[in-house]
């Protein structure tokens, strides 16, 4: 039986509740005062939190299994898209509905793939909050080639200091108007966020987590 981590549900939960008040927050005329307003702003700081735990949870599930050989990509894929895609299609279904233009079908289909955290700017309109899910997909699609480079020890270290570098290189040369159109946002890239995958999946809380342990994402 696979054991879980309570805390860390615990973590998510709370990363989860915090994001959601900061957008209500920042979409909604509540008062908050000066002080509030600060702090409530401050929780969208717990989106690097989620994707490090997210980092976590797939190390612990699934690093020793790709190692081995023993994983199985149609199950591990299909489960992925068996836990995201029956919510998250509903929502876009009732964004098409409502807003009744081409442009939302179109992204709304592209939503639909998981796979638009390729696009070149991953910044949709029909679940905007949605970048995130973006992202943390690509590590999913990415996630075999991440544990080769994280192989060793040695390897993992390496990687997670490029991750870092390159998330630099993002922030003060590729993010500017040379390759990047006005109002993008850093953290919707994948190579801005990677630091948070490996970082929190591997380097940080543990040189090693062993098969058959998982936090259930």
């Amino acid at each position: 039986m696979k054991e879980r981590y309570d805390n860390l549900d615990g973590l998510r939960a709370l990363s989860c509740l915090c994001i959601i008040a900061m957008h209500i927050a920042a979409n909604a005329t509540y008062e908050l005062g000066t002080v509030g307003s600060q702090i409530v702003a401050s929780w969208t700081h717990f989106v690097p939190l989620f994707l490090m735990i997210s980092g976590f949870g797939m190390f612990c599930g699934y690093y020793e299994w790709f190692k081995s050989g023993s994983i199985d990509l149609n199950s591990f894929y299909s489960k992925r898209y068996k836990k995201l895609l029956p919510f998250f299609i509903t929502l876009i279904l009732l964004d098409i509905l409502m807003e009744r233009s081409l442009s939302h079908v179109i992204e709304g289909i592209t939503e639909a793939t998981l796979v638009f955290g390729l696009l070149p700017n991953n910044q949709p309109d029909v679940i905007g909050v949605c970048w995130t899910l973006g992202v943390i997909f690509l590590f999913y699609m990415l996630f075999p080639f991440i544990v080769y480079l994280c192989w060793s020890k040695k390897r993992a270290w390496i990687t997670f200091g490029i991750s870092i570098a390159l998330s630099l290189f993002c922030s003060f040369y590729y993010f500017t108007d040379k390759f990047v159109i006005e109002g993008f946002t850093a953290r919707h890239n994948f190579l801005y966020c990677a630091p948070f995958f490996v970082g929190g999946g591997y380097c940080l809380p543990q040189q090693r987590c062993y098969q058959g342990l998982c936090a259930a994402i």
